[in-house]
């Protein structure tokens, strides 16, 4: 195995983690073929293909590998099929369909097409040192590594098992956490508004609108200077 790129993460808590728990864990999210209405879908495999085991150990390391299926939908297709849809039911209703039914019909249209997309696989390998307590993902993209980190978290419930096992904690449970957070959101309601519209109402009224221009090119996570950057895309068309 030998990894063109590499992305490290330190996860010092993994050094906690057993090797035997971990193939157990990966197992129970394996990948599972793309939906017929879905555009992607990520879990494990194993590293040496067909049905081996999802890890393969030499001495306190592990190689692990996470698969993907992505449809291909090239957008020309959909743009096209679109504007057909959209084309046959203005004429039949002889007026031009407003924003609402036009989002509509383009959805409709992703769903006939995406049965039909093609699919394209992927498999990123990653190798966790357990002495060490790191996990090193082989690929250029920060935002690919992270994806794979975040299935690894995912599958293991680190958080839980960290509190739990590691510190000495009661683990946390999901339903309390969303409860609080949903009457939380009932207090911020009030404050949330439709920027959009907002902005442009005020526009058209000849009010000041201040834009916030500190989210540039080289704090994107992708194109920025790594590792003083932001947790996402902020430039236009990434």
């Amino acid at each position: 195995m030998f990894f063109r790129n590499t992305v490290f993460f330190s996860l010092p808590e993994i050094r906690a983690l057993d090797a035997e728990r971990l193939e157990s864990a990966l197992a129970a999210h394996a990948l599972k073929p793309v939906g017929a209405l879905a555009m992607q879908s990520r879990g494990f495999v194993p590293p040496l293909g067909g049905e081996g085991a999802f890890l393969q150990r030499s001495g306190h390391c592990v190689w692990l590998s996470l698969g993907g299926e992505d449809r291909i939908l090239p957008s020309a297709v959909v743009q096209r099929e679109w504007q057909a849809k959209i084309a046959k039911l203005e004429e039949a209703k002889g007026h031009p369909l407003g924003k609402r039914a036009r989002s509509q019909l383009k959805q409709e249209t992703l769903d006939d097409l995406m049965p039909r997309a093609f699919v394209k696989p992927s498999r990123t390998n990653a190798l966790i040192d357990f002495e060490v307590g790191f996990i090193a993902v082989d690929t250029a993209s920060v935002k690919a590594a992270e994806a794979v980190v975040s299935k690894l978290r995912e599958a293991l419930e680190l958080h839980n098992f960290v509190l739990a096992g590691h510190l000495g904690a009661e683990p946390l449970e999901f339903q309390p956490i969303f409860d609080h957070a949903m009457a939380v959101a009932e207090q911020i309601r009030p404050m949330l508004a439709d920027v959009g519209v907002r902005v442009h109402e005020t526009n058209l009224a000849g009010g000041h609108v201040l834009f916030e221009g500190a989210q540039g090119t080289l704090l994107d996570i992708d194109h920025g200077t790594y590792p003083y950057v932001t947790s996402s895309n902020c430039v236009a068309g990434t």
